[in-house]
């Protein structure tokens, strides 16, 4: 069976929140909320729920994706803000497997931290519209691809880790327009290629690592 149809089996059979939702009279709340939901559910089976060590009170058919989360461990879980929308998405140290499916961008996230976990696959150039991410950290999982440029799109960007995870390609010059990034540690991958003069833009850079790769040049 497919993640698609496994979510919307259990929207549909188990589910007791979702008739709350398609109640709601605005329709952007519905169908964000619906979105969220769906993506959320989705990504429990692609990710191999059942085996995760902390369930994070996924799956509970009569609490919001707000409560979808654990207190006691890690913090692991979904997070919202005062509105309600999901902003964290943090399952780090989990048992987490499958692939980092593109679908998960559909969230407007804020965070998403899925470090020392098994998802391969590559990072999606899709990362580059959610516009309001601050910090991107799934280190220590065995990805494959390259950093898609699109993250230059990311102003808000704060900090970038991807250390240990057999990224290839070059460090996109694209970067140098994350202004606002603090820590960027993409070490111990196999980038190869010049170290590009735009990381000088990064006047708000305290932490850098480059090492343990192919790379070549002086840090601007």
């Amino acid at each position: 069976l497919s993640f698609h149809y496994m979510a919307l089996d259990w929207l549909g059979r188990s589910d007791q929140v979702v008739d709350t939702i398609l109640a709601l009279s605005n329709v952007v709340d519905k169908d964000r909320q619906l979105l969220e939901r769906f993506v959320l559910v989705y990504l429990y089976f692609a990710w191999d729920g059942p085996q995760w060590i902390d369930q994070c009170n996924f799956l509970s058919p009569t609490a919001s994706v707000c409560d979808w989360n654990d207190r006691t461990y890690l913090g692991n879980g979904i997070w919202c803000d005062n509105d309600g929308l999901v902003e964290e998405l943090i399952l780090q140290q989990n048992r987490l497997t499958g692939r980092l499916d593109a679908i998960m961008y559909h969230l407007d996230l804020k965070f998403i931290w899925l470090f020392d976990n098994k998802i391969d696959g590559s990072i999606s150039s899709y990362i580059g519209e959610i516009d309001r991410l601050v910090g991107f950290e799934i280190e220590r999982n065995p990805l494959t691809g390259t950093i898609p440029t699109e993250v230059g799109n990311l102003s808000s960007l704060r900090w970038l880790q991807l250390f240990i995870s057999n990224i290839n390609g070059t460090i996109p010059t694209e970067l140098g327009r994350c202004t606002r990034l603090e820590s960027l540690e993409i070490n111990s991958n196999e980038l190869e290629g010049t170290i590009p003069s735009e990381l000088g833009e990064l006047t708000a850079l305290t932490d850098l690592f480059l090492g343990q790769n192919n790379v070549q040049g002086t840090v601007p």
